[in-house]
């Protein structure tokens, strides 16, 4: 139990301090590496909640794809770190505003919750079941989603080919 509680808290300040390098480092490219490390991070609270499934899928999608799409993005932007680009952020006082209130309410919420403390005994093999159900039940909008997202993805080569 205490090794559980250490890793918690060892994952809980690696998703905030990679949060804060996210919003506050200058270099995008930086800022895409800290973004990969609170994906890892919230995997690995995903994996301590026994959601196997939930986690392998953060990795894949989130930290495989999604991070490696922005990394593209940022590498082959012309001009990304040119001087004439204004990189700094104007609304300083405002978003600060913002973010102490967010706290306060969220701080609110958390302390009114009643959080169950029950622990669940019985464990479901998720990542089989939900594989069975995506291959019988759900074949066919599984496969309509993958063609809407290669449509998609047909449809943003084509406008980024125009030049």
């Amino acid at each position: 139990m205490i090794l559980e509680t250490l890793v918690f808290y060892m994952l809980a300040a690696l998703i905030i301090f990679s949060a804060i390098g996210v919003v506050t480092l200058r270099n995008l490219f930086r800022c895409a590496i800290m973004l990969v490390l609170v994906f890892i991070g919230v995997a690995g609270l995903y994996f301590m909640l026994n959601a196997p499934f939930i986690a392998v899928v953060q990795i894949l999608i989130y930290v495989g794809a999604i991070t490696v799409l922005l990394l593209f993005a940022i590498m082959l932007t012309k001009k990304i770190s040119d001087n004439l680009i204004k990189q700094t952020n104007e609304q300083v006082l405002a978003n600060t505003v913002i973010v102490i209130l967010f706290v306060i309410v969220l701080s609110a919420a958390a302390v009114k919750f009643l959080w169950a403390t029950k622990l669940v005994s019985q464990k479901i093999d998720s990542i089989s079941m939900i594989g069975r159900l995506l291959l019988t039940d759900y074949l066919m909008p599984f496969e309509v989603i993958s063609v809407i997202l290669l449509v998609a993805l047909i449809g943003a080569i084509v406008m980024a080919k125009k030049d």
